[in-house]
Formats: C-alpha cells, structure tokens, sequence
C-alpha cells in the first residue's frame, strides 16, 4: 500500500496531470480529513492523508475489475459448452444417417445377388435345351446320311434291272409274265424313291430350321452373358469405391488396416487344387463369369471386414464437454517443467462430469495408479486398447462387457495431476498412436 501511494505521487509530481482544472478536482477529492475516536472520555485524531485515500481507491477499483472479469470469463465458458452441446447432437444425427445408408446399401446388394441367381439358373436351362438341340441335330443328320445310302442302292438296283430287262428282250421274248411282274418291281422302286427324294427335302428344311434356332438362341445367349458381366462390373465399382473410402478414413487415425486385420485384404491370389484336364467344351464365357463373380466376392469380404473394424476403433471423445489442455507428442512437463513425452491426450473439464467409452469392448484393469491416479483399461479387439487416468470415480469391474459411449466413470483429478480432466491414451498392440485424429476420423465418418 505504501509503495502504491509513493508511486502514485511520485506520478503526479512528475506532471502526470499537467492540467490545472484536474489538479485541483484531485485535491477536492482527496483532501486531508480527520477522524476522532473517542473512548473512555478520550479523544484520538487520525488523520488520513491523500496518498492514503489514493491507495484505498485504487485497490476498490482493481477488486471491482477483477469482479467484473471474471463474470465476463464465467459467460464465455458457458457459451462454449453450449457451442459444443450442439457439435455433439449433430454428430449423432449424422451417424444415425450414416448407419441408415449402410442398411440400405446391403439390402440392395443382397437383392442384386438374388437377381444374378435366378440368370445364371435361366442361363444353365438354356444351356441344356442347346445341348438337347445338338442332340437332335446330330440324330437328323444320321438319317438324312441313311436316306442317302439308300437312294444310292436304289440307283444302283434301277440300273441293274435295265440291264437285266435288255437282256431278257433279247432272249426272252416269250416270257411276258415274268417281264410284267419285273415292271411292277421297277414301279415299286421307283415309288420308294421318290418317296425317298421327298423326305430328304423335308429333312433338309427341318435341319435349316434347327441351325436358324441355334444362332438365335447363341445370340441370346451372348446377350444375356454381356448384360450378366456388366451388372457385375458396377457391383464391383461400387464395392471397390466404398472399400477406398473406408480405407482412408482408417488412414486418418495413423494406422494400416491391411495390418490390423491380419491379411483380410491380401492382394495375392491363392492357388492350388487337383489337377483336371483341360476339355475344349468348357464355355470361356462362363469361366470369366465365375471368376469376376469370384473378385466380386471378395471385394465383399473386405467391405464386411473394414466395417467391422470401423466398429472397433475408438472414433468418439471420452467426454461431452471438455477441452484440450495438453496434446499427443513432446511437451513440457506440467509438474517439474521439464522435456518429456505425453502418449496421450488431457481433456480438461467440470469435476465429476461423465467419462465415456469410445467403442465397444471389455474391461482389461481397473486399478489406482501412482501417477495416472484412478485407471480403467478397455480392450476393443484385434489389439486396440484404450486408457482412461486420473478419474474421480470407477463406474465399471473388471471384465465388464461395455457398449460404445456407455458411462465408466467421473472425470477427476487423482494421481500426479494438477487440475481435473482426463487422461485419454489409444494403444495398438502395446504402441500408443495420437487420440485426436481417430476423433477427427470420427467426425469424418459421423458427418457422412
């Protein structure tokens, strides 16, 4: 106070307040006064200087501003809270959404490969009927060669009668019956054929017909074929595409999905099997068919197993309302000042508020640590574990069953701390990885 008041007169004296009409509203202000005690039938003066009276004013004056800063501060805070309450509530809409996308798009895959079923089963029946059609074919032509020998014979038959019949006229002109009944036998073969010369026609008409059927039908077929693979094309384009985009939403966080889930999506094609050999009857069509159908299905299997891993991964903050107090990475120690290494991420927030799950899993440890203080481990599978310090409160046991943003406990500030907030750490098979960009890839992945 003393050195106050000698400050402030030494600033006067230096000419702080040049102007007279200031001066003297000062020495109005904080003229000498005196005041009288009295006790006892005594009396005391004490008298109050202007520096003192200075003093006095200037400390009300910075206990009112410190009033009034921190009030300003209180309504900043709440205002930011409730900025967040709303990042949150839309967040959870958009997931509800993206979840609802996801339904849909399995139930139109499904209801494609229904469709694919029923035109490969029309495609082998159409199959059959031209391996029936060959079949027929095959029979037609065997009687059209037997029509054939026959006319041959008959030709033949013919031309040995002619020459049997000359030479009867020659020497057997008496023998008039036997010549009649040697003219009907001519007459007789000479129906037959023809009869034989009429039915090869037919036979011939009916073969151009089948052949004409054929090439419609392997038109068809080939149609079908075309409009089979193209079908199965977009499948795989679209599977392919949403394969990429779950692929670098995974990215985000830091790590290789291909890695994490163990050879799910490994490029290389396994080969093996018994030998067969090989019969040039095989449809090269078909072939190609089964083995896109094939591509296509595993490109189905590692759509189902990047969703499944989207389902492991923690995405979410651990807490509602918060805010970053300490990041992942190098830092300066908040307790001894010094250099050190912070695996995690400090969420500052309100004593006791909720502490969160980010993703499904179970409870590995619940212990009180000496510098993380009240502790909770969860375990996620496929070696993602994820670390809560400092807490005021456990709300789960050990090998406890949690669901994703399900209540574990309160935020505190126990073990080697300085204020309460959480400490937040993401661990994959033993190596830690950096908590706010899993929460960044899971605002890209809420958002749609």
């Amino acid at each position: 106070m003393r050195i106050l008041g000698s400050g402030l007169a030494f600033l006067w004296h230096l000419g702080i307040a040049p102007f007279i009409p200031v001066k003297r509203l000062f020495a109005r202000l904080f003229m000498e006064r005196q005041v009288i005690l009295r006790w006892n039938r005594r009396f005391k003066f004490i008298i109050v200087t202007p520096r003192a009276q200075l003093v006095a004013a200037g400390v009300f004056l910075l206990i009112g501003g410190w009033f009034v800063f921190t009030n300003v501060a209180a309504v900043h805070q709440r205002s930011v809270i409730a900025a967040k309450d709303r990042e949150i509530d839309a967040g959870e809409r958009a997931f509800a959404a993206l979840r609802d996308e996801v339904s849909r798009s399995v139930a139109r895959i499904e209801n494609l490969n229904r469709n694919l079923k029923a035109k490969h089963a029309e495609v082998r029946g159409l199959f059959a009927q031209r391996i029936d059609l060959r079949k027929r074919l095959g029979s037609v032509k065997v009687e059209l060669g037997e029509s054939e020998k026959d006319r041959n014979d008959a030709r033949a038959s013919r031309e040995l009668i002619d020459r049997e019949l000359g030479r009867l006229r020659v020497t057997l002109d008496g023998a008039v019956k036997r010549n009649i009944r040697l003219r009907d036998a001519v007459e007789s073969l000479e129906t037959r054929l023809e009869d034989a010369a009429l039915d090869r026609s037919e036979l011939m008409a009916e073969r151009d017909r089948l052949e004409g059927r054929e090439r419609d039908l392997e038109k068809d077929l080939v149609d079908l074929q075309t409009s089979r693979q193209q079908v199965l094309d977009r499948l795989t384009e679209r599977t392919v595409d949403r394969i990429d985009e779950f692929k670098e939403v995974i990215a985000m966080t830091g790590l290789d999905a291909d890695r994490l889930l163990g050879g799910v999506f490994d490029n290389s094609a396994g080969q093996g099997g018994p030998f067969i050999a090989f019969k040039p009857e095989t449809d090269k069509n078909e072939d190609e068919f089964d083995s896109r159908l094939a591509v296509l299905n595993g490109h189905m299997d590692r759509w189902d197993g990047l969703k499944g891993l989207l389902k492991t991964l923690p995405l979410t903050s651990p807490s509602d309302h918060y805010y970053v107090s300490s990041r992942f990475g190098k830092r300066r120690d908040p307790v001894n000042k010094k250099w050190g290494m912070h695996i995690g991420v400090d969420l500052a927030g309100l004593k006791k508020s909720p502490v969160l799950s980010t993703a499904a899993g179970t409870v590995v440890s619940v212990s009180r640590h000496p510098s993380y203080g009240r502790m909770i481990v969860i375990d996620h599978g496929l070696g993602i574990r994820t670390r809560y310090g400092h807490l005021y409160k456990i709300l789960v046991r050990r090998g406890q069953k949690v669901g994703f943003r399900q209540k574990i406990g309160l935020m505190g500030n126990t073990g080697r701390t300085t204020g309460a907030h959480i400490h937040y750490e993401i661990l994959v098979n033993g190596k830690p990885y950096d908590p706010l960009k899993f929460m960044q890839a899971g605002k890209y992945v809420f958002k749609g």
